[in-house]
């Protein structure tokens, strides 16, 4: 709560901001799940935060904002991301994969951003619990439409096979709860054929002992 009040002075978050995120702490579908969020009401709350970030940072790229020399990905000067954001297209740039598929994909952008990267050599797929996250995907990049579809990674579901597949900020907001995380963790490991990424707040979960009983789940001979 102080938190919150600290930003709120600081006009870093806008007022419905805070409200919306008081209305999610005290909610029952919360509490029972043990999440960070009230995931049915979370795009509310999303959208106030795309709104303020792009005040100050570059959340949709054109073609014309980059360069890739040498293999090496390179921003103009003009592009300012935020250094999580930056990490993620290095990354995976650098590991040109032929398909990519986002975990809780929210509003779209870093697969739109990814489609603009890597172009017609990767295809991109994302996966959210929330219809009207990918509402608000669909509707911030219409390119996306076809592209997108609801899963729950904390239960039973078939994610969609993919050669490289990722979560940003997403896994760190899962409680181990029921066996919430370790499921995530074990569906996207399910998924990816060749690699997964984890930008992720790391110090929310044993994330290595958790990655290790997920690889003796799948029974794949990770490197």
């Amino acid at each position: 709560m102080l938190q919150l009040l600290r930003q709120l002075a600081a006009r870093e978050i806008s007022f419905r901001q805070a409200i919306l995120a008081v209305a999610h702490f005290v909610s029952p579908t919360r509490f029972r799940s043990g999440d960070d969020f009230n995931w049915k009401t979370y795009h509310l709350h999303y959208n106030e935060e795309l709104q303020s970030i792009a005040k100050t940072a570059t959340l949709q790229l054109s073609r014309t904002d980059f360069e890739i020399r040498s293999g090496a990905l390179r921003f103009k000067e003009d592009v300012s991301l935020l250094p999580s954001h930056h990490l993620l297209y290095r990354t995976i740039t650098q590991m040109a994969p032929s398909s990519v598929l986002e975990v809780g994909c929210g509003g779209g952008d870093h697969l739109a951003n990814l489609s603009v990267l890597l172009g017609e050599a990767c295809e991109v797929r994302g996966v959210d619990r929330s219809e009207d996250q990918l509402t608000l995907a669909r509707r911030r990049n219409p390119g996306l439409v076809s592209k997108l579809e609801v899963a729950d990674i904390t239960g039973k579901c078939n994610l969609p096979s993919s050669e490289l597949v990722y979560s940003h900020a997403v896994l760190m907001h899962i409680s181990e709860k029921d066996n919430r995380f370790q499921r995530a963790l074990t569906n996207m490991l399910h998924s990816a054929s060749k690699c997964v990424v984890l930008i992720e707040n790391w110090s929310q979960h044993d994330f290595m002992k958790h990655i290790s009983m997920a690889i003796r789940e799948t029974g794949k001979d990770w490197v």
